[in-house]
């Protein structure tokens, strides 16, 4: 039987995430039920409550009541008993999703049965098991960081189509969430699941209904749907419309959705009868999300064991800070045992004498250069040292004041070359430096700071105003069935087009996800010079990772067929009937077709023209020459302090400001008549063997002060669609 609400559902789709060859599936099934007709159910109008209608097997609908339902379509791709089904499958209904106060998957899955799903209203991060836990990528599309019976995410469908739009209730009827290997039924589907919206229809029944909803921070949720009988049991309209701006605890995070749906029926009286039903259904739905979501995460810690001393997990640096230019450290050595006034670690570090090692190689200090001669809680903090920084403070976020040391033409001056930013190690690294049992096993995980004393990343994001996710989707479904002889034989053609757009532009790229507060221990900048910020909490990152735009279109098309047979009622209720039972034949026809295309950019680079005239490599993506890092504080000098608290969160857009001061060193020969191979000795770091004039700064013009307005790779929002499609690296 069906009511005045039945609609259509969908069979699912495969999943591809690049340009996929068109995908053929057949497949037949038979299926055991225990009787002829399918479930029924009532629907009591105002004017007609009486009336009763075939239910369409192609849909369920009807068969809601309360949260209880009865059939599904997730099994066998018609309507059929959930106690038939030997698949797991749990359904939620839309009085559900009211009761509960759902609105997206995040709401629905932590209620499922062996389900997780990410977020802050989720159950599981979604990260994996690496050293270092990124999150990044699930801001964007949060309503993929699911996982079933701790397998895998699931596919996620509208109607039975494979999706890439993110579910809502604003326009959902229902959600079947079916759960592991028995969802790859014909072939298609993820092992671990999928995760099904069955959309709602344009029903033989007018109804209006606004819904104002009021939550915690100043969220807002505003949503109608509007539901329009135009011709009496023939024609139908929907118009289904969502506002919702939520905000969360993590000042500065917010989510802004904005959707429209349109859904229309007609049901032609000249190709309906007592033994047929005809139906065309075709739906359209427009919608952008434009976010800044909060973190599951708290940031990485690198920034408490500069306070604490002592060896072991326990121990670290006892408040060192470092001079390379002259190879000493300051601080507290106590616990450090010397040779020739050189602090060696309590690692075992090798004999070193001053300024040399065991071979007569120098010792830079404590930075990359020493390998393994070093406290195995010092780390080398990547190439900040040799890219242009842009140094911010929580008060002017927006100052360019200096611009770091750069690489230089030729190969390595040497006497110029000062190595890396020095700072605390993350602790998955101080594992594998101090040789910690199990260590290659990747046993040792990064800590992150659980004390909010330091850091309130309750109710704060540490990147503030400096992170943006954006989606904006469209999607259209058209289907047309028919069924005879009583709904005993019929078929449904469906097609489905999906397009959407969708990025991130970060503060916190690279493949740690979550930045590291750490501190500055650096005594002198690249040039020499007192280093004004040493002792400061800072976080370091690049423009040039975790910036992207991806564009998928998606066209599928899917035919269904089914055949009933009962020869229990054939042969009557005897042995022979009761053995045969009923049967139902289906049949399916699918074809997807799906393209894909990422990007990532740079959002700051400096102009080609510096990367020339250093006589350096020129690619935006790759050249040290052509990046730009920032390095934001969030405190003062904590430097004899026992405990870092009370750090500011970045609270102001970071830009660095083009046309500020670089500090660079220049390669350009400026001594003439010296023999580039001739002997010299550094007085900084004296090799045992001598180094040549090539290495000698004083013969170049060397550290200058100059002027770089950088190349702007921050696309705005009106300009995504022409980055994506046309990219001019240069």
């Amino acid at each position: 039987m069906k009511t005045k609400n039945e609609k259509f559902s969908h069979p699912i789709g495969s999943d591809g995430k690049r340009r996929n060859p068109i995908r053929i599936v057949t497949g037949l099934m038979t299926t055991l039920s225990l009787s002829y007709l399918l479930p029924t159910a009532l629907f009591a109008q105002e004017a007609d409550s009486e009336e009763i209608y075939e239910l369409s097997p192609f849909t369920v609908d009807a068969e809601n009541i309360g949260y209880r339902a009865t059939s599904t379509l997730a099994g066998t791709r018609i309507n059929t008993e959930l106690k038939d089904i030997g698949s797991s499958i749990s359904v939620f209904t839309d009085e559900f999703f009211e009761d509960v106060g759902a609105t997206d998957t995040q709401d629905i899955l932590i209620y499922g049965t062996s389900s997780e799903v990410g977020g802050t209203r989720g159950n599981f991060t979604g990260t994996g098991n690496g050293a270092s836990l990124n999150e990044n990528g699930l801001f964007v599309r949060p309503n993929n960081n699911t996982r079933l019976r701790g397998l895998d995410a699931a596919d996620n469908t509208r109607n039975y189509f494979r999706s890439i739009i993110p579910m809502d209730t604003y326009n959902t009827s229902r959600v079947d969430m079916v759960r592991g290997a028995n969802s790859i039924l014909f072939g298609l589907g993820s092992p671990a699941g999928i995760i099904n919206t069955t959309l709602k229809s344009a029903d033989f029944a007018d109804s209006n209904e606004v819904s104002l909803r009021f939550g915690g921070h100043g969220s807002l949720r505003a949503s109608g749907n509007f539901n329009q009988e135009l011709i009496e049991d023939e024609m139908a309209i929907r118009i289904s419309l969502l506002k919702d701006e939520t905000k969360f605890r993590q000042d500065p995070a917010y989510s802004d959705k904005t959707r429209v749906y349109i859904a229309t029926r007609w049901d032609p009286k000249s190709l309906n009868s007592d033994s047929m039903a005809t139906s065309f259904k075709i739906s359209y739905e427009n919608g952008s999300i434009d976010s800044n979501n909060p973190r599951m995460m708290t940031p990485r810690d690198q920034i408490t064991p500069f306070f604490k001393s002592g060896s072991g997990i326990e121990g670290g640096l006892n408040q060192f800070t470092v001079n390379q230019y002259i190879g000493n450290f300051s601080g507290d050595t106590s616990g450090w045992a010397t040779i020739d006034d050189v602090p060696q670690d309590i690692y075992n570090m090798p004999q070193a004498l001053k300024g040399f090692d065991s071979q007569g190689n120098k010792i830079w200090g404590i930075g990359s250069n020493l390998g393994g001669n070093r406290n195995p809680w010092m780390k080398n903090m990547g190439s900040i040292f040799d890219e242009i920084v842009a140094y911010s403070n929580s008060n002017t976020p927006h100052d360019f004041q200096q611009a770091a040391y750069v690489s230089h033409a030729g190969g390595t001056i040497s006497g110029a070359f000062l190595g890396r930013w020095q700072g605390p190690n993350n602790f998955a690294d101080f594992a594998r430096r101090a040789g910690l049992p199990n260590w290659d096993l990747g046993v040792y995980k990064d800590q992150h700071i659980n004390d909010r004393s330091i850091f309130d990343y309750k109710n704060h994001l540490l990147e503030g105003p400096n992170k943006n996710e954006f989606n904006d989707f469209d999607g259209a479904q058209l289907t047309f069935s028919q069924t005879f002889f009583n709904g005993n034989l019929g078929y449904e053609v469906g097609f489905d087009r999906q397009e959407s757009e969708w990025g991130q532009t970060t503060l916190f790229g690279g493949g740690s996800g979550n930045s590291a507060i750490t501190i500055d221990i650096n005594e002198v900048l690249p040039d020499g010079s007192p280093n004004p910020n040493v002792g400061r909490a800072v976080v370091t990152n690049t423009f040039t990772n975790g910036n992207n735009i991806s564009a998928m279109e998606m066209d599928q098309l899917r035919a269904t067929v089914f055949g009933k047979l009962d020869l229990q009622e054939r042969l009557g209720e005897n042995f022979l009937g009761k053995l045969l039972g009923s049967h139902t034949f289906t049949g399916f026809f699918g074809s997807d077709e799906d393209v894909f295309e990422s990007r990532g950019y740079v959002r700051y680079g400096s102009p080609l023209a510096f990367a020339e005239r250093l006589q350096g490599p020129t690619s935006l993506t790759s050249s040290m020459l052509r990046k730009v890092s920032i390095a934001h504080y969030l405190s003062g000098d904590l430097r004899g302090q026992s405990w870092p608290t009370g750090l500011s969160p970045i609270d102001q857009v970071v830009t660095p400001k083009s046309g500020g001061t670089a500090n660079f060193f220049d390669p350009t020969w400026i001594a003439t008549g010296v023999d580039t191979s001739a002997e010299w000795v550094d007085p900084f770091f004296p090799r045992a063997g001598p180094e040549t004039q090539f290495d000698n700064p004083a013969n170049y013009v060397g550290w200058t002060n100059g002027t770089i307005h950088l190349d702007g790779r921050d696309y705005g929002r009106y300009q995504r669609h022409v980055q994506l499609r046309s990219y001019d690296e240069d």
